[in-house]
């Protein structure tokens, strides 16, 4: 084989990688809990004293769409990036829990109508014999400096009623984010 042939294919295969791992830096692993868009987010400190109004779809549009901008772009990594941190194996689970404890700041996402918990696709049942599809209409993250992905603490309100006494559950699930962006602007906006 010549030598010209040779390097033909080194710079083939080279330039094969160079694609390669350009695209994997270029398309995204989303680590969105299965949720949607919320209709208004609120954010508090751990204390539970008003900190910001994130605002809602309608009236605070612009305040709305920043923050959750920041929540979309704080639960997606590059494809390269989740492989080799370890992320792209996680799987989330969902657990019972009691008064959700926050370290951070609180940021409720309120939904208008009732949301069903989704786990991998499908809708999330709870409880022993008869299966409970658990529904929500609100939802809370604990928002904390991560210092890059991190498994944040995310819980679920889910309102019941036991002997026609309404109750309010929690359910607690952990989820890939990388809160940092998110936590400076709440620090900044104070």
């Amino acid at each position: 084989m010549s030598k010209t042939i040779k390097l033909s294919i080194i710079y083939g295969v080279l330039l094969v990688l160079v694609a390669v791992l350009v695209m994997g830096f270029c398309i995204k692993k989303s680590y969105n809990p299965e949720i949607s868009a919320p209709h208004a987010i609120i954010i508090t400190s751990s204390n539970g004293q008003a900190q910001y109004d994130g605002g809602d779809v309608q009236n605070t549009k612009e305040r709305y769409d920043v923050l959750y901008g920041m929540f979309e772009k704080a639960t997606t990594e590059s494809f390269i990036a989740s492989l080799f941190s370890g992320n792209m194996s996680y799987a989330s689970r969902i657990e019972s829990a009691q008064t959700p404890e926050f370290t951070g700041y609180r940021m409720m996402f309120s939904y208008a109508d009732e949301q069903t918990v989704v786990l991998n696709g499908q809708e999330y049942a709870h409880g022993t014999g008869s299966q409970t599809i658990l529904k929500f209409q609100k939802v809370y993250f604990d928002v904390v400096e991560t210092n890059g992905f991190a498994k944040v603490a995310m819980y679920y309100e889910v309102p019941t009623v036991v002997n026609e006494t309404n109750k309010t559950e929690y359910y607690k699930r952990l989820v890939i984010a990388d809160f940092d962006e998110l936590y400076k602007a709440i620090v900044d906006a104070q």
